[in-house]
């Protein structure tokens, strides 16, 4: 079996086989990058995927590539693909590194004789991480050739996705030098997305908002989508769960779309009108919950990122709205949808074939997913200057409104206590000292004391009991029938129905209108003056009737 093998193989080295020959891959110590496409490369198609590496040695037919595509790709999932080329090492004494670009090819098989048997080397995303020779997220496999040696290759791919499966050629230090900087850049997506993590973390603790909190679950979700997407999370955090990948991808991207959805209830505002609104956010994210597993397991491969779209489409309107009536001055959350959007229709397109796999093309959702994190940031930024700005005019307003309060309180404190009255009561103090009537000064000044620090005393109080209205009220009137000389005689009288001390009124409301009855109905007056204050419950009502025998009001 073995012989019948090598001479296959040789026959193969020999005459090729059916169909237009490939040149051969010469390298040299100068050569530090190929890419083995096109005129290099002949494929084969096979439809049913059960032909070995014997049944291709045995006679099948390869066909070189139309110079015409773009990329060369397997365009039917349900086939295996295989392609042959030759590599001539004409004087470098270097192995070099055979890579893929897409890092979930299923399965990679690489296939070559050493030592008069085919040897085979696997590696895929379906396969366990640590079976490769190199740590590195993609397909690479090592390449020895003897200097003045050639070997032909044949490589088998099998995958459920859309791939390139056009391999390059690099040196050992064009290797390393190209994965450092593919991991460099791959480095400053994470680590923006650490850092507004990081930022919106610390509003959470600030601000002890949910929609923080949704914002970095979406921020984390959306991660992991990309990690799945471009190997490294097969490379650093599932390497022994190849069937992780998968998994992994649709339903980091499904729970991202629900973060998301939830954040943007929070964070923009709706009205009663807006029920329907409300009610379809609720409702897409219960319906990504149950959908997440028939995509899994039953749905095609790239049908997450088709609903993921439509999704940002809805969300993208939900802003609009909210931006034409309420928000004009924040066109960020808007910029960020757009940049999403395009990023996701680009990652679509690139998986169905219907663009080509290119640097912009690859790298086109990490740009718009990192422009959107920075978008969104900045209008939640904007969102606290707003209310902190609202907080502040609120906090002003307060403010002023405290300082007229203030006045008022003022204002009505001279209107219960005439400042003519405490004068006009400290001259008939100084009049009866001076004339020798000691006693009856201190009595005056007695009274007109209680009367300021009952008054004082209530100034900052809206309501006060009937007793203790009562009781300044007659320390008042007292104190006016001292300084007229005992000319007023007043009389206070309170139905005994009325509890004083359950009922409140508002403080000093009697005062002003017996002072009224005093000074402007029974100080013009000659002859006796009487005032009569009856103060009386009427169902739940406290009715107050002042009673003069003064000279009237002029019609």
């Amino acid at each position: 079996m073995r012989i019948r093998q090598i001479i296959i193989f040789f026959v193969i080295l020999s005459f090729g086989v059916s169909g237009e020959s490939t040149k051969i891959i010469e390298i040299n110590k100068n050569t530090s990058q190929l890419f083995i496409v096109r005129d290099y490369v002949a494929s084969y198609e096979d439809p049913d995927n059960n032909l070995s590496i014997n049944d291709i040695l045995a006679g099948v037919s390869f066909n070189n590539i139309d110079k015409n595509t773009e990329d060369f790709t397997n365009q039917n999932k349900e086939s295996a693909y295989w392609i042959r080329f030759t590599i001539k090492n004409i004087d470098s004494p270097f192995p070099y590194i055979l890579e893929l670009f897409d890092f979930n090819i299923d399965e990679t098989d690489l296939y070559y004789f050493k030592e008069g048997k085919i040897t085979k080397i696997e590696s895929g995303s379906s396969r366990n991480f640590h079976s490769r020779l190199l740590y590195h997220k993609n397909p690479n496999f090592l390449i020895n050739i003897p200097p003045k040696d050639s070997i032909t290759y044949f490589m088998r791919f099998k995958s459920s996705k859309v791939n390139v499966l056009e391999p390059a050629l690099r040196s050992i230090d064009e290797f390393y030098r190209y994965s450092i900087l593919e991991y460099l850049m791959l480095g400053f997506f994470y680590g923006i997305s650490c850092v507004i993590i990081g930022y919106n973390l610390v509003s959470y603790f600030i601000f002890k908002e949910s929609k923080y909190v949704y914002y970095q679950f979406y921020i984390i979700s959306m991660v992991g989508f990309l990690m799945s997407r471009n190997g490294t999370g097969f490379q650093f955090l599932w390497p022994n769960y190849p069937s992780f990948n998968n998994w992994i991808e649709v339903s980091s991207n499904m729970l991202s779309m629900c973060f998301l959805l939830l954040f943007i209830r929070k964070y923009q505002i709706f009205e009663k009108s807006q029920n329907v609104v409300l009610k379809a956010i609720y409702l897409l994210v219960l319906l990504n919950i149950v959908i997440i597993p028939l995509l899994v397991f039953l749905c095609p491969v790239n049908t997450h990122l088709v609903i993921s779209i439509v999704y940002i489409h809805f969300i993208f309107a939900v802003c609009l709205w909210d931006f034409i009536k309420y928000d004009k001055n924040n066109p960020w959350i808007l910029l960020s949808f757009i940049v999403l959007d395009f990023g996701f229709v680009v990652l679509l397109f690139e998986d169905l074939g219907l663009i080509g796999s290119s640097i912009l093309a690859v790298y086109a959702i990490y740009i718009a997913v990192n422009l959107q994190f920075i978008f969104i940031s900045i209008s939640i930024l904007q969102n606290v200057r707003l209310l902190r700005m609202q907080k502040n005019n609120a906090l002003n307003e307060l403010l002023t409104i405290s300082d007229k309060n203030q006045m008022m309180r003022i204002l009505a404190l001279k209107q219960q206590m005439s400042p003519h009255f405490i004068f006009n009561s400290l001259n008939s103090i100084l009049q009866r000292i001076m004339s020798g009537n000691k006693e009856d000064a201190s009595s005056y000044l007695v009274k007109l004391s209680k009367l300021i620090r009952k008054t004082l005393e209530q100034s900052d109080v809206l309501y006060v009991t009937l007793e203790e209205e009562i009781e300044s009220l007659n320390n008042y009137l007292a104190l006016e029938a001292m300084r007229l000389d005992q000319s007023i005689s007043f009389k206070v009288q309170v139905d005994p129905l009325l509890s004083t001390s359950a009922s409140y009124i508002p403080s000093f409301i009697i005062q002003p209108f017996v002072e009224n009855a005093i000074w402007h109905g029974l100080m013009p007056k000659d002859g006796s003056k009487k005032l009569s204050i009856n103060v009386e419950k009427d169902n739940d009502y406290v009715v107050v009737t002042i009673t003069d025998n003064g000279i009237g009001r002029t019609q």
